[in-house]
């Protein structure tokens, strides 16, 4: 394999020139004119850098982060020059030996500096008032009492007329029910002539305040409540308008204090309870927030060990504003200070630019290296006729990317043989980064020491359920493999993450491998290297959709221990349209800028729940 080195913090070394490409979970095919097409020119040169390199640099985020996609071109870069130099004009870079800035754009920074300056001591801080956001408690309340006010003078001048006209109708009802009585009464009904009742009158009715109209005066469709007009009367008094008043007052005080918060505080129990304390009975002023203490990345001391570790990158040359976006974040909320490499990786040769501003903005070494045909174009023993038919079928169903060649040889180079990469081999762990991506929070800790430390060998942040129509087929060939070789499955595994019945049937759970570190031996490892193999023989990439995300996933959960797998819940990461948002203390730690309330964790449609019930 060819390849070609930067090293930012050393002399420039000239090695034959180097590729990349950037595989997404779900990326677009690598050619906008032909997905299935290669290169054809492999002819090495040497990668010579439009300017000298410089020790690690702080540099402030910049640019466009929406993660768009930009379509690749190796005649005409489709990059913003734009873009680009927005980052540029944010960018910071030490002089070189002679003491001359390197470029017009870059400046002179104090050679101690190693990243962005962070507080170093705990700091008050209290919110100054918004003077549109305050809402004066005077003038509510005057609102409040001038509908009051309006209130009782509509009473007072629609009394009368109530009164009236409950008069009126009480009579008319009175009226009906003498009526109703000397018919039954003239009719010779013996119930009417045993009562003896007398017919009512409205003076009897009016004044007498124990005289009801009973059920027996009514006919018996009406005979079900009686009332006294007295009674009646006394409803429509003064004494009920002045309770639906003081009901009112109470629900539109309760209102204003659930919906503004500077009345609630005003009118509470406790501050006006505070206005008549004698004098000296004050309370002491309500403590400024205090933040924690945050590391000083421009005076911490260097690490004092680092794992044997790299970034892995697989990019295209269109995706270069994806790029500086991402490794623009993973610098200031990690790398700045630990400087571990960087390897990109393409089945294409990158561009000069590409290697320029990715160089630009890593602390660390950054290695390009060229895909070798044979780990990335479709293999010889896949039938291309039934192949091509089970694409057509797959257009017609609406599979993403179900045509796409070009995603296919992604999937199977990422499912087994980018470890297998020259570039490689000298190291232990890998943290894959996609371009476009976000990372919300600092990284204080470092998960490869971790990882290390602690015998995992995979790390995720997001798991989901995978679309079926891909893999109708991935769990009855991962089936004959375990029948034929159960020696490499460890009593403690994960398979109850993949399988809510032993092993059965496949519950479609799977990380969410856009973003995972992981140590390079596991895959490495007899057992996955078999298992990969298999999987390969079997066709389903290419008959199929398979995905280098369940296929990860399913070989972690099978040999691997459960207690190897580790969620990063400290690492906030949004690979759209899923993010994870660290929570409660993590959170504030890490000074993320994320919604807590906006993370897929434990939603409907997350696999989270399932690897923390394996525990």
């Amino acid at each position: 394999m060819s390849q070609t080195t930067t090293d930012n913090h050393s002399t420039q070394q000239e090695l034959p020139i180097a590729s990349v490409h950037a595989a997404q979970e779900d990326p677009q095919p690598l050619s906008s004119s032909n997905p299935e097409s290669q290169p054809s020119d492999h002819n090495q040169v040497i990668w010579n850098p439009p300017g000298p390199t410089s020790s690690p640099i702080a540099v402030d985020e910049a640019g466009d982060s929406t993660g768009n996609e930009v379509t690749n071109n190796e005649s005409s870069s489709d990059l913003s020059s734009g873009h680009i130099d927005s980052i540029l004009s944010s960018q910071t870079a030490l002089s070189n030996n002679n003491g001359s800035p390197t470029s017009e754009r870059v400046q002179t920074i104090p050679e101690n500096r190693t990243g962005l300056v962070r507080p170093t001591a705990p700091s008050t801080w209290e919110r100054p008032p918004d003077p549109k956001a305050v809402i004066q408690p005077g003038i509510i309340t005057a609102c409040i009492f001038g509908l009051v006010a309006l209130m009782a003078l509509s009473l007072c001048l629609t009394r009368r007329w109530r009164r009236k006209r409950t008069r009126q109708r009480t009579r008319s009802v009175i009226n009906l029910l003498n009526r109703v009585h000397e018919k039954r009464r003239d009719a010779g009904s013996p119930d009417e002539q045993s009562q003896g009742a007398a017919p009512l009158d409205m003076a009897a009715a009016a004044g007498a305040t124990n005289s009801w109209l009973r059920p027996h005066h009514l006919p018996s469709q009406l005979a079900v409540t009686a009332y006294s007009v007295p009674q009646v009367l006394k409803m429509m008094t003064v004494t009920r308008y002045v309770f639906l008043v003081v009901a009112l007052l109470i629900s539109l005080h309760y209102i204003l204090s659930i919906t503004h918060e500077d009345y609630g505080r005003a009118t509470s129990l406790s501050n006006l309870t505070n206005k008549w304390k004698p004098a000296g009975k004050w309370d002491p002023p309500e403590k400024p927030y205090s933040k924690p203490n945050y590391i000083d990345e421009d005076t911490r001391p260097p690490p004092a060990r680092k794992a044997n570790a790299t970034f892995v990158i697989l990019a295209r040359n269109g995706d270069l504003n994806g790029i500086v976006d991402s490794m623009r974040q993973l610098e200031d909320r990690f790398n700045r200070h630990y400087h571990y490499p960087y390897v990109f990786l393409n089945e294409q040769p990158f561009s000069d630019e590409f290697k320029k501003w990715t160089s630009n903005i890593a602390s660390g070494t950054v290695e390009f290296g060229l895909i070798p045909k044979e780990d990335w174009e479709q293999p010889a023993h896949i039938d291309e006729n039934k192949a091509s038919l089970a694409r057509e079928q797959m257009v017609k169903d609406s599979v993403i990317y179900g045509g796409s060649v070009s995603y296919r040889n992604m999937c199977r180079f990422n499912s087994g043989l980018f470890f297998k990469q020259e570039l490689l081999q000298k190291y232990k762990y890998y943290w894959r980064v996609e371009p476009g991506v976000k990372y919300f929070c600092n990284v204080d800790e470092d998960p490869f020491l971790f990882m290390q430390d602690n015998n995992k060998v995979y790390g995720f942040t997001l798991s989901l359920y995978e679309y079926h129509k891909t893999i109708p087929t991935l769990w009855e060939a991962t089936k004959r493999f375990i029948e034929k070789n159960p020696e490499y499955l460890p009593k403690d595994n994960a398979m109850a993450f993949i399988s809510d019945d032993q092993g059965r049937s496949y519950n479609l759970c799977h990380f969410w491998s856009n973003f995972e570190i992981g140590d390079l031996d596991f895959w490495r490892s007899e057992a996955y290297t078999k298992f990969f193999e298999h999987l390969d023989q079997e066709g389903g990439f290419y008959y199929e959709r398979w995905g280098d995300a369940p296929v990860h996933s399913i070989g972690v959960a099978l040999f691997a221990k459960k207690e190897q797998i580790h969620f990063f819940k400290e690492i906030g990461y949004r690979h759209e349209p899923f993010q994870h948002c660290p929570q409660g203390q993590l959170h504030t730690k890490g000074q993320c800028w994320c919604d807590e309330t906006d993370t897929f964790d434990y939603i409907p449609y997350s696999c989270t729940y399932r690897y923390d019930r394996l525990f």
